[in-house]
């Protein structure tokens, strides 16, 4: 099945799920959190890092369905691979010559840097030597470059490519079609040279300057490609799409937060506006749109959910910390009782607590949940877990109350909104093995009264480090992976690897690129372009 997959247009292999992380899920809490940000951002992907790509391949397409012609894999794949790397050399030759960020986010890059770097006093390069099956260096080691690593899914999905039965290369939609007429209208001249060049896999320097105007920098603000990412991004090539709904509203709330902010954003800006609910300066961020007020409590819940297994990937690495003074093991009980008493030592002096209930009795809720200055906000208790290497860690009991704090926080901020979120988010619930902050805000409510050293021993037991165990070997099983942390022989827990807690990633870099690619966002926010999208829609 893989190799039948690996031989059809896109390269994607039918078996690899999207949230499979290659044994980095220690606690298999991830799934959740990508599922919800996949379906609040469809169409974009994290590696999807420049929107000219879209034009780039419903033009390539187009091509080889007018003039190539050949329902061959293995033709349509060396087409593929040649464009791709002329382009990298194309974006790369302008970066060196002017120094300019033409080849950020280009596939092939640091490989085309390296061709580019070497002496050739003939101008001459025979970039074919790295892209056709059996030579080498290749640019690229996928099998369909990046448009079957990234971009080829995530077309199909915005609708601009699309699949007919029996033919394994994908076609251009109508939509891909207007694009690629688009595109090809904005690279005039230069797109017939870049096309023979491609298909003699042989440029020379002087023509790579030439097709300088084809890179990703270099979208006209008022032309019609710009009208067509804009109308693709924002749902109206595909109005009664639920995704392209979704994808547009993330979008507005982007450029909301940047309005409110006053000033660009970074992935991390958009995603704590979108938790707490206001801006840089903690004012309450206002929508003109009901819908975009809806939208944002789902980049909430996804939050707060990721947070909660940055908590529970800090108490098990707080578990190994222990586990690697032990280099002949110890037993579990022993080791959770160890952990349990740094928890609980951490908490004494400032937070004396008896039970979980009154841990959420003493420790505030402050105003900004995105805070950068208080102590206690859910910004700066994550940043500091995050942010912390495992060395400091062992020895200060300061990212053990971290920890603590964080879940406790969490727990009191979103414990009335439970039921509602079970309702619009049931990806939450679903499945027996889910660890979700609906599963373990339950675990944490109906533990709240006991002693808290009973409820710590049974989370860190249960929902940390039997879970890891259970984890890893689900993934030895089923997939020939070993990633357990911990090893266990004859009753003894030993330290096998260190991990840090992580938040996912879910795919606002490549988005806010996206708009600032089409020039509705800029160094202060949105431009004139942004601001009038907002206001129409």
């Amino acid at each position: 099945m893989a190799e039948e997959k690996q031989r059809s247009g896109t390269g994607l292999p039918d078996w690899t799920s999207k949230d499979e992380r290659k044994g980095l899920d220690h606690l298999a809490m991830q799934n959740a959190c990508i599922q919800i940000y996949q379906s609040l951002l469809p169409g974009i992907s994290n590696v999807t890092l420049r929107i000219r790509y879209y034009g780039f391949f419903a033009w390539l397409t187009l091509h080889y369905a007018v003039h190539v012609r050949n329902t061959n894999a293995d033709v349509w794949r060396q087409f593929l691979r040649r464009a791709e790397a002329l382009y990298a050399l194309v974006t790369t030759r302008a970066h060196l010559n002017f120094r300019t960020s033409e080849n950020q986010g280009v596939a092939g890059n640091t490989w085309a840097e390296g061709v580019l770097r070497e002496e050739r006093p003939e101008g001459r390069i025979e970039f074919h030597q790295s892209t056709d099956r059996g030579s080498a260096p290749q640019y690229l080691k996928q099998a369909f470059g990046v448009f079957g690593a990234a971009y080829g899914s995530q077309l199909q999905a915005s609708g601009v490519l699309t699949t007919v039965d029996n033919h394994p290369i994908p076609v251009v939609s109508e939509a891909g079609k207007t694009l690629a007429a688009a595109f090809e209208a904005s690279v005039g001249e230069v797109g017939l040279l870049f096309l023979a060049a491609a298909e003699n896999g042989v440029v020379t320097l002087a023509e790579l300057d030439h097709m300088r105007a084809m890179g990703p920098e270099h979208i006209l603000k008022d032309g019609p490609e710009r009208e067509c990412y804009e109308a693709l991004l924002f749902g109206h090539i595909h109005p009664d799409w639920d995704s392209a709904g979704s994808r547009s509203q993330t979008l507005r709330l982007i450029l909301q937060v940047a309005r409110a902010n006053g000033l660009n954003v970074n992935e991390k800006d958009v995603r704590w506006a979108l938790y707490a609910g206001c801006n840089v300066r903690g004012e309450e961020l206002v929508y003109k749109k009901g819908s975009d007020s809806l939208h944002r409590y789902g980049w909430r819940v996804y939050q707060a959910n990721d947070l909660l297994h940055v908590v529970y990937e800090a108490l098990l690495k707080l578990s190994l910390d222990e586990a690697s003074l032990y280099p002949a093991g110890l037993p579990l009980a022993s080791l959770i009782a160890q952990v349990t008493a740094r928890l609980q030592r951490s908490l004494a002096a400032d937070w004396p607590a008896a039970t979980w209930a009154e841990l959420l009795d003493i420790v505030p809720l402050v105003a900004n949940a995105a805070s950068e200055q208080d102590a206690l906000s859910e910004r700066k208790l994550s940043d500091f877990l995050v942010a912390s290497s495992s060395s400091e860690a062992l020895a200060e009991d300061e990212f053990a109350s971290h920890a603590l704090l964080l879940l406790a926080v969490l727990h009191k901020r979103l414990d009335a909104e439970l039921e509602d979120i079970g309702e619009k988010y049931p990806v939450l619930v679903q499945g027996g093995g889910t660890q979700t902050i609906l599963t373990e805000f339950k675990f944490l409510r109906d533990a709240a009264h006991q002693p808290l050293k009973e409820m710590l021993l049974r989370l860190l037991k249960s929902r940390v480090i039997e879970r890891h165990m259970w984890v890893a070997l689900q993934k030895f099983r089923g997939r020939g992976e070993y990633t357990f942390l911990l090893e266990s022989d004859d009753g003894r827990l030993r330290k096998r690897m260190m991990t840090l807690p992580t938040l996912t990633t879910p795919r606002l870099h490549s988005a806010i690129a996206f708009l600032e690619d089409i020039h509705l966002l800029g160094d202060s926010g949105p431009t004139e372009a942004g601001l009038a999208l907002l206001e129409a829609t």
